[in-house]
């Protein structure tokens, strides 16, 4: 996997440590995982938003198994949800204090 230019924060969720290529600008964040065969167990994303509102992902060009962890922007998890490579029905969370998303290998 291949990402130019993003910067990595690590983050430990559920006592493992996930290095996170951050998506930090609407070019990062519209690409996302789009288009990788593989993600390695201890690697994802972390997609950062300015302003906290409803987020909405598609899984129609990604080609792995996703959890997708939704967080208010003091990072306290809002909701998580099971993502299908190339699912059709959107991944949302209609909650208003979404700030940051994280997307690990599921």
């Amino acid at each position: 996997m291949q990402f130019v230019n993003y910067d990595i924060k690590t983050f430990k969720i559920n006592g493992k440590n996930y290095d996170l290529y951050v998506a930090d600008d609407n070019d990062k964040r519209i690409k996302g995982l789009a288009g990788i065969n593989t993600l390695s167990q201890d690697k994802g994303m972390i997609f950062e938003y300015e302003n906290c509102g409803e987020r909405e992902f598609t899984m129609e060009n990604t080609n792995i198994y996703l959890c997708i962890i939704f967080l208010d922007e003091n990072m306290n998890v809002i909701k998580h949800e099971y993502a299908n490579p190339r699912q059709q029905s959107l991944i949302y969370c209609d909650d208003r204090r979404c700030k940051f998303v994280i997307e690990i290998p599921g």
